[in-house]
């Protein structure tokens, strides 16, 4: 612990019974601003109650400084010879959250509060679409930060820009300007793992992993920013699992410094409407994969039932275009021009069709198997579960200073 970044116990004055909490926990606070210590200092208050019962340790101070990073509490044998010191991590990265908490106070707030939304994939219709949608007609309000109790964002919910960014290749840096206003990224998550098992997650978002979306907002979004990252696509915020997408770009960003931010998903499968986004969840759309199968299901079925159906419509269709080729050779190329045997075997033959199709349909098995293809096809287009903002949101990591 190197003695120039003790906040607390510097003398080694300090022993196991004369800490005084408080003013540890304000020389912290002092550091790294307003944050949730509590249970740190609780866990530290044990290892002194420890400490005291441990009779290899003689006369022992205690100091708060810096090692690896983290802030520690250090209970250390002041004897030359005796090399014992027990250590309480009091917060991890504090460096890092000391670092951020000086350019917070510093910030000028100068960026844009209209929000930007990206397309990671303008070439695709409904990415486009979507991004579109978003831009156009959603309020800042719908992708709010965590506020303090009594804050609120009335003041700076106005329109999105009202145009998306195009950054296909992730080569673009569109947050430069961003303040706190939410970012709003569109793209498609593609899904591992069985629905409804509570496992299903998205693997990729716009075809790149976690770590290469934190490198992406890496570029120029600022370690100060306090608002929300949106990745709004299938399953980003989806899975009790360490592999959920959202949640490992937020874990990532935290480690790279960014602790004011939130990074939000969508819990399932996610479509846009008028600049909303419709979810159904992972864990109900069991029902739709339940569908898909028993629709793949009836149609092997009924491709099998219509052969005799599909047979003898054939042979009519074979009839009929022999009747009309030979017309054509003889000069009659359009119906107009048919003669009277032309209209006469046609006529037949289209009697023929309309009562295999008549049979059919009155098939009581095949009939059965038609409409429960709707049915099916309908759940599957139009899913009845959709749940507007069902999302998944991480962080913040701390609160944002005080104006």
């Amino acid at each position: 612990m190197d003695k120039a970044t003790v906040i607390y116990g510097a003398d080694q004055k300090v022993n196991l019974t004369n800490i005084n909490w408080e003013a540890m926990q304000t020389a912290i606070l002092a550091e790294i601003g307003d944050e949730p210590i509590g249970t740190a200092i609780a866990g530290a208050k044990k290892a002194i109650d420890e400490a005291k019962k441990d009779k290899g340790l003689q006369k022992p101070y205690v100091k708060v400084g810096l090692v690896d990073g983290s802030l520690v509490m250090r209970i250390k044998d002041p004897r030359p010879l005796i090399d014992k010191e027990l250590d309480t991590v009091l917060v991890r990265q504090f460096k890092q959250k000391k670092d951020a908490y000086q350019k917070m106070l510093a910030k000028t707030g100068n960026g844009s509060d209209r929000g930007v939304v990206v397309s990671l994939d303008p070439k695709d219709k409904v990415i486009k679409e979507s991004a579109d949608s978003v831009a156009k007609q959603r309020k800042l309000g719908e992708d709010a930060p965590l506020r303090r109790v009594g804050e609120d964002y009335s003041d700076r919910d106005k329109a999105h820009t009202g145009k998306a960014v195009d950054d296909e290749k992730l080569k673009e840096t569109p947050f430069a300007n961003s303040s706190d206003a939410p970012v709003v990224i569109l793209a498609h998550g593609t899904p591992l793992g069985k629905v409804g098992s509570g496992k299903v997650h998205a693997t990729e978002f716009a075809n790149k992993k976690p770590a290469e979306i934190i490198t992406y907002l890496k570029k120029s979004l600022p370690t100060t920013y306090a608002g929300v990252v949106y990745l709004d696509g299938c399953y980003t915020a989806a899975g009790n699992t360490p592999l959920n997408f959202a949640k490992q770009v937020y874990d990532g960003l935290v480690k790279a410094g960014y602790f004011y931010l939130q990074v939000k998903g969508n819990l399932g499968m996610a479509r846009t409407v008028n600049g909303k986004e419709c979810v159904t969840p992972a864990e109900i759309e069991t029902a739709y994969e339940e569908a898909k199968n028993e629709k793949e299901k009836l149609e092997k079925d009924q491709k099998v039932l219509a052969v005799p159906y599909d047979k003898a419509i054939g042979v009519a269709i074979d009839k009929e275009n022999k009747i009309k080729l030979e017309a054509r050779i003889a000069g009659r190329k359009s119906p107009d021009q048919y003669n009277d045997d032309d209209k006469k075997k046609l006529q037949e033959i289209d009697t023929v069709l309309k009562a295999i199709k008549i049979r059919r349909a009155n098939d009581p098995k095949l009939g059965k198997i038609d409409k429960r293809i709707v049915e099916l096809a309908a759940i599957i287009a139009k899913p009845e579960y959709n749940i507007e903002a069902l999302t998944g949101t991480w962080g913040p990591e701390k609160m944002a200073p005080k104006k």
